[in-house]
């Protein structure tokens, strides 16, 4: 059987370009999974849990992905999205975060985790800079 190149995560850290590749809602679990790659292959997925298991708002999630989806599409007027295809192609810039973790049976895992988003500079701004 002929193997592939396999899964590569995303790398640790500061400011790094952030493609979105897929974005899942799953209304059942009030749920959203945002697929990034990064510029050298890497790939990576923020989870969102829009309620918490006490059944009340998740603001902090709420407020991750609304800063997501105003970075990704430079509109911070945006009050709401129904199209989540729209954020696919978009860049976010974000640091990626590395967490060690032990786990109850003395395991470490490392956990992989997007924070500080902002938005990606457009290809006018790329124009702008050769003018000036």
């Amino acid at each position: 059987m002929k193997l592939t190149k396999g899964f590569k995560n995303l790398h640790a850290g500061k400011a790094q370009t952030l493609t979105i590749t897929k974005v899942v809602y799953d209304e059942k679990f009030d749920k959203m999974r945002v697929h990034f790659k990064d510029e050298e292959g890497g790939t990576g997925i923020e989870q969102l849990m829009f309620v918490s298991k006490d059944d009340k708002p998740n603001e902090v999630a709420l407020n991750i992905f609304s800063t997501i989806v105003k970075c990704a599409l430079h509109d911070w007027s945006l009050e709401e999205i129904d199209d989540f295809d729209a954020l696919v192609g978009c860049q976010v810039i974000a640091d990626v975060t590395e967490d060690e973790v032990e786990m109850k049976n003395g395991e470490v895992r490392v956990f992989t985790h997007l924070r500080n988003y902002k938005e990606a500079p457009t290809e006018e701004d790329f124009d702008l800079e050769g003018i000036l």
